[in-house]
């Protein structure tokens, strides 16, 4: 569950970054100048806003991902030595 959970709070960081790259896009095709400058502005606070959260999202979860990949090593570790010693099913 917590895999999920972790997995889900990277995908919308993800989608998040698709959707400033569109804003940059839509910033940058404005024609007035003042429109554009006050677009890219935004544009590059929620870039920065971004950034910020996927690093507290990388130092919250940096340890429990870890776990979860050792411990997943273990099981499928042992769960190879017994078919080795049991033979296939």
């Amino acid at each position: 569950m917590v895999t999920i959970f972790i997995w889900e709070c990277f995908e919308h960081l993800v989608t998040r970054m698709r959707h400033v790259g569109e804003t940059f896009v839509v910033a940058l095709n404005q024609d007035c100048y003042e429109k554009r400058r006050s677009h890219l502005n935004r544009a590059i606070e929620y870039h920065n806003f971004l950034l910020r959260c996927a690093n507290l999202m990388i130092e919250s979860f940096k340890e429990s991902i870890i776990i979860h990949i050792v411990q997943t090593g273990m099981l499928l570790g042992c769960i190879g030595y017994q078919l080795i010693q049991v033979g296939p099913i």
